[in-house]
Order: C-alpha cells, then sequence, then structure tokens
C-alpha cells in the first residue's frame, strides 16, 4: 500500500464515517511507510513540540515530507519542508518561488478557515532564513484518482465520495474560499478513520465582497469553460460558480472512469459517451452541474437536493 501524507484542515465531527470493512476503505493501512534516508533537523520552534519519526519522502525537487509527533500527545502529523535557497538556477529558482508563494498562501487560508471534517487541518507555520515548514494533519491513504486507476465506479460507491466533498466545497464556500483547483489528484481516501478529504488549498482565493476573478491557475483541463473564455478576453468570471463545475467534472470523472472531453460539450449541454450505462439521475444531476452558462448552473445547495444525491442502491441503468 501507498502512504500519502497531505495537507489542508480537518475537524473532529464525523458527519461521513462508514463501518468497518466497507469496501471503498478495507484495502488502506499504513503498514509500508518508508525509512528515511534524509537526517532532518527541525529548528527549535518546532522540536519543542514535535518528534520526527525517520519516516519521509521527496516532494519534488526542493521538498520533503517528514512523519512526525506531537511530543505531549503522540499524535501523528506531517511537516512538510521546503528549502528556500536550493538553487541558483534563474528558471529553477522561479519555480521555487512559486512553490514557496502557494505554500504561504495555503497557510494564509487555511488557519482562518474553520474546522471541517472533510478538509484536511493545517496546523501551523514556520519559517526560518534557509526553510518554510508547513505542519499538517498527517493522513494514510491514496487519492481518488490512483483509487479509480482509470475506471468508472458504481454510482453507489461514488456518492458515498462525492457528498462529502459537496460538503467540504460548501464549506469553503460559506466561508468565502474559491478551491480553484478540485480534482480526483486533490481529494483522499483516508484510510485510517474512513474520511474522505479535501487538500492542497495552494490556489485558493478568498473572494469575500463580490470579488471576480480571472484567468485559470489549475490545468486547462480542469477549467470551466468561463475561467478559460476569461483567459483569452481578460472577462471576469465568478468564481464560486467555477468551482462547481470543477465538481462536475470529479463527479463525471467518478462515474465515466475518464475526464471531459471538451469536444464532449454541446453548445447547450454535456454529450455522454454512447458506451456509457448510467442513470438517469446521475445524468440529469451532471447535465445541470456541467452547464455552460454559469448562471444557469447548478448552486451546491441544488447539488445536495438532487434525487440522486439521496437515492442509495439504486443503479438501475439508463440506455
Amino acid at each position: 500500500m501507498k502512504l500519502l501524507i497531505i495537507f489542508a484542515i480537518s475537524a473532529v465531527l464525523l458527519q461521513y464515517h462508514f463501518a468497518p470493512g466497507h469496501p471503498l476503505f478495507d484495502e488502506y493501512d499504513s503498514s509500508s511507510d518508508q525509512e528515511s534516508p534524509i537526517k532532518t533537523v527541525l529548528p527549535v520552534e518546532l522540536s519543542k513540540h514535535y518528534q520526527l519519526l525517520g519516516k519521509s519522502f521527496n516532494l519534488g525537487t526542493f521538498s520533503v515530507v517528514e512523519k512526525a509527533q506531537i511530543k505531549n500527545t503522540k499524535i501523528k502529523v506531517a511537516i512538510k519542508i521546503t528549502n528556500k535557497k536550493k538553487t541558483k538556477d534563474p528558471e529553477l529558482k522561479e519555480g521555487l518561488e512559486k512553490i514557496i508563494e502557494r505554500a504561504r498562501k495555503e497557510a494564509e487560508i487555511l488557519i482562518n478557515l474553520p474546522r471541517h471534517p472533510n478538509i484536511v487541518q493545517f496546523k501551523e507555520l514556520i519559517e526560518t532564513k534557509e526553510d518554510i515548514y508547513l505542519v499538517m494533519e498527517y493522513v494514510s491513504g491514496v487519492t481518488v484518482h490512483e483509487y479509480l486507476g482509470g475506471k468508472k465506479l458504481d454510482e453507489d460507491t461514488a456518492r458515498v465520495i462525492f457528498k462529502p466533498v459537496v460538503e467540504a466545497l460548501k464549506h469553503c464556500h460559506d466561508n468565502g474560499i474559491v478551491h480553484r483547483d478540485l480534482k480526483t489528484e486533490n481529494v483522499i481516501i483516508d484510510g485510517s478513520n474512513n474520511h474522505i478529504k479535501l487538500i492542497d488549498f495552494g490556489f485558493a482565493t478568498n473572494l469575500t465582497g463580490g470579488v471576480l476573478l480571472d484567468g485559470y491557475l489549475c490545468a486547462k483541463i480542469f477549467a470551466a469553460p468561463e475561467a478559460i473564455d476569461s483567459e483569452k478576453s481578460g472577462s471576469k468570471y465568478d468564481g464560486f460558480k467555477s468551482d462547481i463545475w470543477q465538481l462536475g467534472a470529479f463527479l463525471y470523472e467518478l462515474v465515466c472512469g475518464s475526464l471531459i472531453k471538451r469536444a464532449s460539450l454541446g453548445k447547450e449541454k454535456l454529450l455522454f459517451p454512447p458506451e456509457l450505462r448510467l442513470t438517469k439521475g446521475v445524468k440529469d444531476l451532471l447535465l445541470n452541474i456541467l452547464e455552460i452558462d454559469p448562471d444557469k448552473r447548478f448552486t451546491l445547495d441544488e447539488i445536495m437536493k438532487h434525487d440522486w444525491m439521496k437515492t442509495r442502491g439504486s443503479n438501475t441503468q439508463s440506455g
């Protein structure tokens, strides 16, 4: 099993707790931690409170993630360490500066976001002259993208994953935060306590006060149509509605096993691949979330009230 350490904000209330042995979770454990080849020494500000456990993995060119625990409680945490002076190459330095800025931005967003059980918990950020340290909740599991493995899920299993993601996104929006990079790679199946967790707030933005966005930060394939148009025309768009489009693309991948192809988008509605056999309920929900016109697109409340969201064990396929 692959161990994944991830970052964001969490809470205590278990709104979506699944019984042990649920097929979505029973294959995950934390037995495959790797011994760290790197000898990390924490700064005094962190070493007072955290103890390294000698397990780590590299996260790209500039960062390493260390498994640690809080000394007085033994609660596991993940400490992401980025060296701020690792390269003098101008091109690599520009990339490093973006990584550091994303880390600072993520910390700023999450420290002010109230806790939620489906958003991973941020604990603290410490900067020294050489490094930046992000201390986050430790979670063992896999991303939804890895869990899918290019295959589609039955609709009941898809619903188990989708509902808590909707709840997590609604919590963000209710607090004025747009995620801007919602995709299966940024949702974790946490095998230790059977939670679904939304992660990676490096592109997130606070849009309180009716602020509109321009352009997009995520990969183009995940961007809403109005965000792509904005990149070309310089027009502004509603980031909350754009997040909902990404939520629809997330659900599409769950039940279809593939990303939305731009060619599958008609002028007025989504066109489903003919070989797929989906229920009328999920088709209707997808058509309303993946509405080209953001003003006609479903809201999060409308998504939660949709019949498909309440249905379980009724996967009669449509033609």
